[in-house]
């Protein structure tokens, strides 16, 4: 398979390293309803090159999770939800992580939104924020180290402004905001658009059979695996867009419009490994 664009982004790994140097991702995620969540999102940063992928979330969640996949780490909260008790042990498990991912199937219920926004608040390292925790988003718990992953909707729900169908006006705008919340956003779409307000740059999502549940918590996973292995959180997110693209054509081609997640994930493998290594 012929070298891909983003290759140059990719960490490469030295024949003397060791497990952890290529780091390790915790994923908060899941709740009573959306046991799976936090296993996509786990295997996915597994698949772009994390070394550890640690799961905290509600108890049979974290179980269910761990069942996919030997390689997930379950840490399993008491309860059918995280909620702000939790606050103290998920600050302690992101103190050892190089990477967090925080939101993909956690519910609203107000006491989790409480739990996203104090977890944000005394983050020190790289979140990605996805899905549910964008609605506890707030100017003052963003940072450079933090990455928002919305989808249109979302975005207008973060920032009060509908986006523009012009795509020079979207990427204008998606830089002004990113620029003032003072973070990296990258804004999924038919062409994702990703701004730390400095650099702007826009990547192909893919193809449209990507359009499923389940595809942006893989997108979550990929940046996050990124940012672990040393990327920048602009550079994480921009060649994460890359990489699910790929791997979104590439599950089309192997399995067909309807190819599942699982199938997806397969392909992740594949993109991140650019060139002879292939």
């Amino acid at each position: 398979m012929e070298q891909m664009p983003y290759s140059q982004d990719l960490h490469d790994r030295d024949q003397n390293d060791r497990k952890g140097d290529s780091g390790e991702v915790l994923v908060v995620a899941g709740s009573e309803q959306y046991l799976n969540t936090p296993a996509i999102v786990g295997i996915a940063a597994l698949r772009a090159g994390c070394d550890l992928a640690r799961v905290a979330a509600p108890e049979e969640s974290a179980w269910n999770s761990a069942s996919f996949a030997m390689d997930l780490i379950p840490v399993a909260l008491d309860g059918e939800r995280l909620e702000e008790h939790h606050t103290d042990s998920i600050v302690s498990l992101m103190e050892t992580a190089d990477c967090t991912v925080i939101g993909p199937g956690l519910g609203t219920h107000y006491t989790t939104l409480n739990l996203v926004s104090e977890v944000l608040g005394r983050a020190e390292g790289p979140v990605v924020v996805d899905a549910d925790a964008l609605q506890a988003v707030d100017d003052d718990t963003l940072n450079e180290n933090t990455v928002l992953t919305p989808h249109d909707t979302e975005f207008t729900e973060c920032t009060g402004e509908e986006l523009p169908s012009d795509p020079d006006e979207r990427e204008t705008l998606v830089s002004r905001y990113a620029d003032q919340m003072g973070c990296t956003i990258l804004l999924k779409g038919p062409t994702d658009i990703v701004s730390n307000g400095d650099r702007t740059e826009t990547s192909p999502a893919g193809n449209p059979y990507m359009a499923k549940g389940g595809t942006g918590d893989v997108l979550a996973g990929i940046a996050a695996a990124l940012i672990a292995q040393g990327s920048s959180p602009f550079q994480g997110a921009f060649t994460a867009a890359q990489v699910n693209g790929a791997a979104g054509d590439a599950a089309v081609d192997r399995y067909g419009r309807g190819f599942l997640l699982e199938e997806l994930l397969r392909c992740v493998s594949d993109a991140i490994t650019p060139g002879d290594d292939r």
